[in-house]
């Protein structure tokens, strides 16, 4: 608003020079939080990927401690056969 550019060039001049004094002390502050993001990242990546790794080995033992025995598949198969032929007589087939 300052009409007289005796006055306000002068004026610009420092207001420019302050906002550039401004952005070159926040440059090193904007690159560490760029910097932190960044590795904030990595790290959370990197704690899913221990997560999923510890997870799957825990499944993949109890897998091979809690699989059922061949032997009582067997013996399962060879009752539900038995009843089977048993209901069949029943049916009359």
């Amino acid at each position: 608003r300052i009409t007289d550019t005796l006055a306000r060039n002068p004026l610009n001049a420092r207001i420019n020079a302050s906002q550039a004094r401004y952005t070159a002390s926040m440059s090193a502050a904007r690159q560490l939080d760029i910097t932190y993001d960044r590795t904030r990242a990595v790290v959370a990546d990197l704690s899913e990927l221990v997560k999923v790794r510890r997870t799957l080995a825990m499944l993949e033992r109890y897998q091979q401690e809690h699989r059922p025995q061949d032997a009582t598949l067997r013996a399962e198969l060879e009752r539900i056969k038995k009843l089977e032929a048993r209901l069949r007589e029943v049916v009359g087939e």
